[in-house]
């Protein structure tokens, strides 16, 4: 009989991962409050005054942030229910809740994803249907990005804002932004390189760069 062969590292931790979503915005609505997604996407999105919606090119990077990065505050005015939950992420609360009965890859990945900041990073060389090599344009970093379906909407030289964290020695993409900047762009990113970005101010030079790219692209 012919053996399957295994599949590949990347292609197990994604199972494991995938559909993590579905079991984490209910405990934000439980947990959290109902209004903190609305709450959140105004701090997301630097004071905006839209209202959120699925539909929003920005949803991922969002709930990826959400997730990862926001944790609520008694200073800004959030009220939770369960007061153990101030400074605490919904991805962090998630894993000490379900702490034994989670898949190990799927711990793992939470884990990797609270520890990795997003980033800007330019796109090397892509390897369509198997992944992407990139660059970190903060750190000068070079990684291999082991993600099939993001390598098909990459070229060279694009320049993303992405979450990438490293799982068990591979490099996943949690959440891309919806636009990649041309390559020209770079150079604008890397005038911040060896300063201390918080993860506002680089939400702030995200937006910032969309801003302009957009007023110039017809």
């Amino acid at each position: 009989m012919e053996q399957v062969p295994e599949p590949p590292p990347w292609s197990r931790i994604r199972a494991a991962a995938d559909g993590y979503a579905n079991a984490l915005v209910p405990l934000i609505a439980e947990s959290y409050g109902r209004d903190c997604i609305q709450r959140g996407w105004r701090e997301f999105t630097l004071g905006t005054d839209t209202t959120f919606s699925v539909d929003d090119p920005h949803a991922e990077l969002f709930f990826s942030w959400l997730f990862h990065r926001w944790a609520p505050s008694r200073q800004q005015g959030y009220r939770v229910a369960d007061e153990s939950l101030y400074g605490v992420s919904p991805s962090r609360a998630y894993l000490d809740s379900n702490a034994t009965s989670l898949d190990p890859l799927l711990r793992n990945y939470l884990e990797a994803c609270l520890v990795a900041p997003p980033g800007f990073y330019e796109v090397l060389e892509c390897r369509p249907g198997a992944g992407f090599d990139a660059r970190d344009l903060l750190t000068g970093r070079q990684l291999a990005v082991d993600e099939g379906l993001a390598s098909i909407s990459l070229a060279g030289g694009d320049v993303i804002f992405a979450h990438l964290p490293h799982v068990d020695g591979v490099v996943l993409v949690d959440s891309v932004a919806p636009f990649s900047f041309p390559s020209l762009y770079a150079a604008k990113v890397g005038r911040h390189r060896g300063r201390k970005m918080t993860d506002r101010s680089l939400r702030n030079l995200y937006f910032e760069l969309l801003e302009s790219y957009l007023a110039s692209t017809p």
